[in-house]
Formats: C-alpha cells, structure tokens, sequence
C-alpha cells in the first residue's frame, strides 16, 4: 500500500488512488451541498422537497444535478414548475420557468 501513518491517522501519498478519490469525493459533495442550498424549486408557486441527485453531463461532463420531485400536488393540466437560484448578495433571484401539462390515469 502506499500510504503511511502521522499520529494514528492515515496519510495518503498524492499518486495513490485512493487519495484521489477521496479528494474528488469530497470536492463533489461540497459542490453539491452548495449547488442544493442556492436552489429553489417549486410547483404552481409553492416550494416542493425536491431529491437531488448529482449527474455529469455524457458529453461535456460537467456536473449538475437532478432534481427529483412528488407531483401530487400538481393539478390536472397545465402547471409551472419554477427553479429559483437564489444569490446571497445579489438581486433578483435568477428563476427560470417550465410550463407543463399533467395528465394521469387511473
């Protein structure tokens, strides 16, 4: 293995992949934590729960996320679901709007 040991914690050396790994586990949940708590998404003008999930673009890769959410409270036929970045020292807050149309069976 290559890595050693400083007051009973776990050194990695810089080539070692499991370092890496670490590393850029690390930077990605920083990244997504941050990305989450500038994010607003709500349905019809009310603020939903929404399950991120971290996702890389197939082609450029660049990170992004996936938003996942419940639309039992969306009515039958047209909605907006509006996703509002929200700046800490800046307005307004950058939103965009999505038009859809909901129809379910039963």
């Amino acid at each position: 293995m290559n890595y050693a040991y400083m007051n009973n914690i776990v050194i990695f050396q810089k080539e070692d992949y499991s370092y890496q790994m670490l590393k850029r586990a690390d930077r990605r949940e920083k990244k997504h934590n941050c990305y989450v708590s500038y994010h607003q998404v709500l349905l019809n003008g009310t603020r939903l729960h929404a399950s991120f999930m971290q996702h890389d673009h197939p082609i450029t890769k660049q990170f992004g996320l996936i938003a996942y959410v419940q639309l039992k409270q969306a009515d039958y036929g047209k909605n907006t679901l509006t996703i509002r970045k929200k700046f800490v020292d800046a307005d307004p807050i950058k939103q965009w709007d999505i038009p859809f149309h909901f129809a379910y069976s039963k």
